[in-house]
């Protein structure tokens, strides 16, 4: 088996350091007996942010989209779904994992995969996202794993992450079930339950993207439909928040109500359950 991580990017090289970082120790910790690779989707990086992914390999692979986007904007834009399809077509993994950069993922996280591929009964494997201050940044490398440690420890105190994507708009159809997990935009998935299905580019910045995304899984395999969540620290993830919304330099608030409105243009609360 082969397990891809995929981790859209874009100027955060500091928090991508620390995030693959944790997947090294997971897989070390895990015991991880199957062959992993970390795919890093960068668009437009700056070039000091370029030189800093750089040094990451060979330990990540690096996939640039600099292709420009279709429009005026666009250097200014991130354009998130497009990065993690560019991800995607550049895997190679039975077991595909969508992770952002800022990620802290736990002790046992990689093991998450192996048991995706022992439970094929399960569409998404979803995980618990809890929040850390952005001044985790100023830990000093030195003393960064034993502070990690500390981190998990303490791991149910921290503020978790929403975690039922997709459900309001799925509660008042056929296919509900109020066993279902739908977590987050943080899942791994088998590549042959995926298909040929890809995020939405039609959404721009940040917001949305990742939610179209899981509803279109959920189209996809419909009442087949099964999710599993996550919720101990060792197996899920801490995130390091933002200062501010705008500290990412996505331009994902000009952009957000825009996408609010394509996305339930195209889920609209009570959608009839697709047939499978």
């Amino acid at each position: 088996m082969l397990h891809s991580i995929i981790i859209p990017h874009r100027n955060r090289a500091a928090r991508l350091r620390l995030c693959v970082g944790s997947i090294l120790r997971s897989a070390c910790a895990s015991l991880t007996c199957y062959d992993f690779e970390i795919i890093v989707s960068d668009q437009h990086s700056s070039v000091s942010e370029s030189d800093d992914l750089q040094t990451m390999l060979p330990i990540i692979r690096l996939v640039r989209d600099s292709m420009p986007l279709p429009n005026a904007e666009a250097p200014a834009i991130f354009n998130k779904g497009r990065a993690i399809n560019r991800g995607i077509e550049a895997a190679h993994g039975d077991v595909l994992t969508f992770l952002d950069c800022d990620a802290i993922v736990g002790e046992r996280f990689m093991a998450g995969a192996q048991w995706l591929v022992d439970h094929p009964d399960i569409t998404r494997l979803c995980y618990r996202v809890r929040y850390l201050p952005p001044d985790v940044l100023d830990i000093p490398v030195s003393e960064w794993a034993t502070r990690c440690q500390e981190f998990f420890r303490r791991y149910d105190e921290y503020p978790v992450g929403y975690e039922a994507y997709g459900a309001p708009e799925i509660r008042a159809t056929g296919c509900w079930d109020e066993n279902l997990a739908f977590g987050n935009s943080q899942f791994s998935i088998r590549r042959e339950v995926l298909g040929d299905l890809r995020c939405d580019e039609a959404f721009l910045g940040a917001g949305f993207e990742d939610l179209d995304f899981i509803m279109s899984i959920w189209q996809k395999v419909s009442r087949n439909y099964k999710g599993v969540i996550r919720t101990e620290g060792d197996e899920a993830m801490f995130h390091i928040r933002n200062i501010r919304a705008d500290e990412k330099g996505w331009g994902e608030a000009i952009f957000n109500q825009w996408n609010k409105a394509r996305y339930y243009r195209k889920w609209p609360i009570g959608k009839e359950c697709p047939v499978t």
